[in-house]
């Protein structure tokens, strides 16, 4: 997943570089590897969808100012935080629906690891797009759109206002949060190979 102090040190918006840092630091303090792994995951959850308010909050006040700060919002900061809160939402059902027998739990992890790939076959131009650091259909997926210019299949239950979305967006935080499901998906699998 891309590095946070990579992202917001390059955001063209000091506002939304505000919020980063803010968030970098939330993370920071929430670390308390005693809690249960679902726990910490229901934290982070948490630190991200208020981070992402904030950051909704932000971007009223300072709206985007140009081109190159709309294109940068869409494609790194926005799916920066939906891919997290995307991401912590799968943990933690994987968690809580993993089965405990281990000959289940084997099965179970390898379909949840399978989401990646299915999510390729269904999107490969767009997965093949972001891979190789495309940036030609940038202004046409990385800009503001109506809601109703996102396909409902792609929307989630915070994309719901105008101007707040692009088309692709919702797309790209799937793809982040897959990928790093993925590996967290084969942890668990690690988990169980016997010794």
């Amino acid at each position: 997943m891309n590095d946070p102090n990579e992202i917001f040190f390059l955001a063209p918006n000091e506002h939304q570089r505000g919020v980063m840092e803010q968030y970098v630091r939330a993370l920071g303090k929430e670390v308390n590897n005693s809690l249960p792994l679902s726990e910490r995951i229901a934290q982070r959850f948490m630190i991200t969808v208020q981070h992402f308010s904030l950051l909704q909050e932000c971007l009223a006040k300072h709206p985007l100012a140009s081109l190159e700060e709309e294109i940068y919002f869409f494609k790194k900061i926005k799916p920066f935080f939906t891919s997290r809160i995307e991401l912590y939402t799968l943990q933690f059902k994987g968690m809580v629906f993993a089965p405990p027998d281990p000959v289940d739990a084997q099965d179970y992890w390898e379909q949840e690891a399978g989401r990646l790939a299915v999510f390729e076959r269904q999107y490969p131009e767009f997965v093949a797009y972001i891979r190789e650091g495309r940036e030609d259909k940038d202004e046409s997926w990385f800009t503001a759109a109506a809601a109703a210019d996102v396909p409902v299949s792609w929307r989630t239950a915070y994309d719901v206002e105008d101007h707040f979305s692009s088309s692709h967006d919702p797309l790209l935080a799937a793809l982040m949060a897959l990928e790093q499901y993925h590996e967290f998906a084969n942890k668990q699998l690690e988990v169980l190979k016997p010794v």
